[in-house]
């Protein structure tokens, strides 16, 4: 349906987000890239397209690529406690745990609250070793996460 919208207006960026989305949730990935890829022509700051492509690379294990797009998402979007926790998760993949560790330091310092950050740092420092910070990190996940609606801890 929203295919033949778009011969009808190719630019209309609202139908095309639809379209991708739609493509995307069915893991047709690269019809969905093709379409988002199209806004951001458009409209190189459109956060919603640089989160997907950085979120459809990601799924694609393509780290480096993934990396670009959440980079420049982060800076429009300053704040955005889950886009740079897959950014460290991106770094982690690459074998450069360093960087992830930072980059989750630091959101854990914009949000204290960021529970899936607080999880991945502990498991990250535990590979590096550091199992008394990994054990402090993991500590606050269990604390955090028990006191989350429906939680069954």
């Amino acid at each position: 349906m929203y295919e033949g919208m778009l011969k009808i207006d190719s630019l209309n960026t609202e139908i095309r987000l639809k379209v991708a989305a739609y493509y995307y949730l069915n893991k047709n990935f690269e019809k969905a890239l093709a379409h988002y890829l199209i806004i951001l022509q458009n409209d190189k700051n459109n956060l919603a397209t640089l989160f997907n492509l950085g979120n459809i690379y990601y799924d694609m294990q393509q780290n480096e690529q993934a990396i670009k797009y959440y980079e420049r998402l982060l800076l429009l979007d300053k704040n955005n406690s889950n886009v740079r926790c897959d950014l460290a998760t991106c770094y982690m993949n690459m074998n450069n745990t360093s960087k992830a560790i930072d980059i989750l330091r630091e959101n854990i310092k914009l949000d204290t609250n960021h529970l899936q950050s607080h999880y991945n740092l502990s498991v990250m420092l535990r590979k590096t070793g550091k199992t008394v910070e990994a054990d402090k990190e993991l500590s606050i996940y269990n604390s955090m996460s028990a006191s989350q609606p429906g939680s069954t801890k």
